[in-house]
């Protein structure tokens, strides 16, 4: 990319293997890492800054719990419906997931069953989710 054509460039999450150079044309993320595990990370950052809101639609149609998210009409509960009778997908399933992570992949496997917490640290994806939703509740 030449200089003048760079909107902005940045170390997602203070990363120093990994640098993200956004063109001004389009606001295209250009990844340059100097590991694998910066280039997924930024791979994934990048995907996030650009298509969150997308991305959590499609978490919440895949576990056919889109009326929840973008409202009660009648054609958001029989999405649901539907997605739930042609492809349930639960909690127990995405749990097989993470343990197939764990088994099949060692200390990698490791990254995918843990994820930063808010007060730091780290605890289990289900746990974290889990507790998200009591403090809403409460």
């Amino acid at each position: 990319m030449k200089p003048g054509d760079v909107e902005r460039t940045y170390s997602p999450g203070g990363r120093s293997d990994v640098t993200v150079v956004r063109d001004k044309g389009f606001g295209v993320p250009h990844i340059y890492a100097t590991t694998r595990a910066g280039a997924m990370f930024a791979l994934g950052y990048a995907a996030a800054e650009d298509r969150l809101f997308f991305i959590d639609i499609l978490r919440h149609l895949g576990r056919a719990q889109l009326a929840s998210f973008a409202g009660g009409a009648p054609g958001n509960r029989a999405f649901d419906q539907m997605q739930w009778s042609v492809a349930p997908y639960t909690e127990a399933d995405f749990q097989k997931q993470i343990q197939f992570g764990l088994t099949h992949y060692g200390a990698e496997g490791e990254q995918c069953a843990r994820t930063p917490s808010l007060r730091g640290g780290d605890q289990p994806l289900h746990l974290r989710g889990q507790a998200r939703r009591d403090e809403d509740a409460g």
